[in-house]
């Protein structure tokens, strides 16, 4: 039932379905002109249209985040510019948005760090998606941004490499978390033991789950309904987000939360495309992707607890680890967190794991050694 609706999903590892916004052959009318400018220094806003696109659900916290940005600039213009939204993939999958939006075909779009990592080729990309690296401390840490935003470590790889990429970083969002979705509770590593876990085409995950004694299994989300019937698996790892949306939860009696791992978005724009803008428009676009942020993440905050409603209806069990569990989770994942920190760079991901305790440490919060 919920399948049959969500069949535009998994162009991206962490989202979902369904279009409210008209397909990319779709030509808008003409904006109004407003009477007069809402600049406080009588800036001329241009009349224009921009499009920001993201593989995620209507609906979702990266569409309600993208639905904001363009808000904002659509109100401080007065109309004068237009952001039209194309959710679901309608442009492209993840990976053909960044890379549009990296050459400047595409204004703006909310990609994952996967598609990213794809396009620039930078590991980095990829370390706060890393099991046990930072999602643990953000949770206990009441969700707090700046563990990221301030990072030094997060600035060199999303401002200053993504540039020399030529990808502008513009906000953060986030889409949920990682979850063991199964026919049974996973509850550690012994658990999975042999178990065919679906993964996305992630290299660093599939290491993780191969580390924690799964065998990986690579297969769209559209095909995990029908694998999971057929006993071709017994479970997977992916964002809540995705399993509450495509309804898989329907065919996974036991959803454990790892706290492992988050599902980032990202909100970007072609650095060409950001130099071009007048100062004026830089500082607008700047002043939305702040908003982009904020609504994406209370969003989120707001939906998780729909997420969990609508699983425990359908009668599925929701897990939760020990301390003592979650602490042997991450020691069996040492592995891959040794072979990711020579990926990312060894400075770097020291960098960020000293950054993340001297924050926590004022909030009485230590990261296990």
């Amino acid at each position: 039932m919920i399948l049959a609706g969500a069949m535009s999903l998994l162009l991206i590892s962490g989202c979902s379905t369904s279009s409210g916004t008209p397909p990319a052959s779709v030509t808008p009318a003409a904006p109004t002109k407003p009477n007069a400018s809402t600049n406080t220094n009588d800036y001329e806003w241009p009349v224009t249209t921009w499009r920001v696109a993201h593989a995620c659900g209507d609906e979702s916290p990266s569409d309600i985040g993208c639905d904001a940005f363009a808000d904002y600039i659509m109100e401080k213009t007065n109309g004068s510019i237009t952001v039209e939204v194309y959710p679901a993939g309608a442009l492209g999958t993840d990976i053909q948005q960044v890379e549009s939006c990296q050459l400047g075909d595409l204004e703006f779009t909310s990609g994952s760090s996967f598609a990213l990592n794809q396009i620039s080729g930078i590991d980095g990309t990829l370390m706060w998606d890393l099991p046990w690296h930072f999602a643990p401390w953000r949770i206990e840490a009441g969700d707090d941004i700046k563990l990221t935003q301030d990072d030094p470590a997060y600035q060199e790889i999303f401002v200053n490499g993504l540039q020399a990429k030529g990808i502008k970083y513009l906000a953060q969002s986030n889409i949920g978390s990682y979850v063991l979705a199964g026919l049974e509770p996973f509850n550690s590593a012994v658990s999975l033991e042999g178990k065919k876990i679906r993964a996305a085409e992630n290299a660093m995950l599939v290491e993780a789950l191969t580390e924690w004694g799964a065998q990986p299994v690579v297969i769209n989300m559209f095909e995990l309904f029908t694998a999971l019937q057929q006993g071709t698996c017994d479970g997977a790892y992916v964002p809540d987000s995705l399993i509450y949306q495509l309804g898989t939860y329907e065919a996974t009696p036991y959803i454990t939360y790892i706290e492992g791992a988050i599902t980032p978005c990202y909100l970007s724009c072609s650095v060409k495309f950001f130099e071009a803008q007048a100062p004026e428009l830089q500082q607008l676009i700047v002043e939305a992707s702040q908003r982009y942020c904020d609504e994406s993440f209370a969003a989120e905050k707001e939906q998780v607890s729909m997420w969990i409603d609508a699983f425990e209806a359908a009668g599925c069990t929701i897990v939760r680890l020990t301390q003592e569990e979650k602490e042997a989770f991450r020691a069996n994942t040492d592995s891959t967190h040794a072979h990711w920190r020579e990926l990312i760079g060894e400075d770097l991901y020291d960098m960020s794991v000293a950054y993340t305790a001297s924050v926590l440490k004022g909030k009485n919060i230590e990261i296990p050694k």
